[in-house]
């Protein structure tokens, strides 16, 4: 049994030698298991410019005869690919349009545009990842040390660091169950609109 468990352990680490050509015709030769795994050395390859690649800017697909493949997709040894290079649009500027509804406390409005403001240099971020991203973005201009986690802290609200909005008694305060159950998922649904009209337009 243990041999044959050190068998399988083997192959699932077994790489197949294939070559991925771009549609300028240039081939890189790679050793990998899956589509993941080739698109991971691609990266490291391509000649791209250091914005698209530190924003996240760049989506690779990989094509088999006329299919596009999974990232899972096991790869087969000897065949040949082809990569095609899709430059994507961020969509925070859609996402950080003027806020109609009501606030949670009078330093929402100054978080949202503290947000909106930094988003030009945010990466792009796939959906499923949004809800996290945007809490730690919200976390980091708070006054509360949450070691990196992106859970929202105890307590109804927290402080903005620095904050200009100081008037009333909630001056300057952020209301976390607003951005846990109103901000948060209202800015993900604008994102979501936004890469939906961008398929759309294509």
């Amino acid at each position: 049994m243990q041999k044959s468990l050190k068998k399988c352990g083997k192959m699932a680490l077994e790489r197949a030698a294939v070559v991925i050509s771009t549609l300028t015709g240039q081939k890189y030769n790679l050793k990998a298991s899956t589509v993941l795994d080739a698109k991971t050395q691609l990266q490291g390859q391509l000649s791209l410019p250091e914005h698209l690649k530190v924003l996240n800017l760049v989506e690779l697909l990989i094509i088999r005869g006329a299919a596009k493949l999974s990232d899972t997709t096991k790869l087969n040894d000897g065949e040949h690919l082809q990569v095609i290079i899709k430059e994507r649009t961020p969509v925070w500027k859609e996402v950080f349009v003027p806020w109609e509804d009501c606030w949670g406390l009078r330093g929402d409005p100054e978080l949202f545009e503290r947000l909106k403001n930094a988003s030009s240099s945010w990466p792009f971020v796939a959906i499923a990842e949004m809800p996290d991203f945007l809490r730690k973005k919200i976390l980091d201009e708070v006054e509360v040390d949450c070691n990196g986690s992106t859970r929202w802290p105890e307590g109804d609200s927290a402080r903005l660091r620095d904050s200009e909005s100081t008037a009333g008694m909630s001056g300057g305060y952020i209301s976390l169950e607003f951005w846990e159950k109103t901000g948060v998922p209202s800015l993900v649904d604008r994102a979501k609109a936004a890469l939906s009209n961008q398929k759309s337009a294509m």
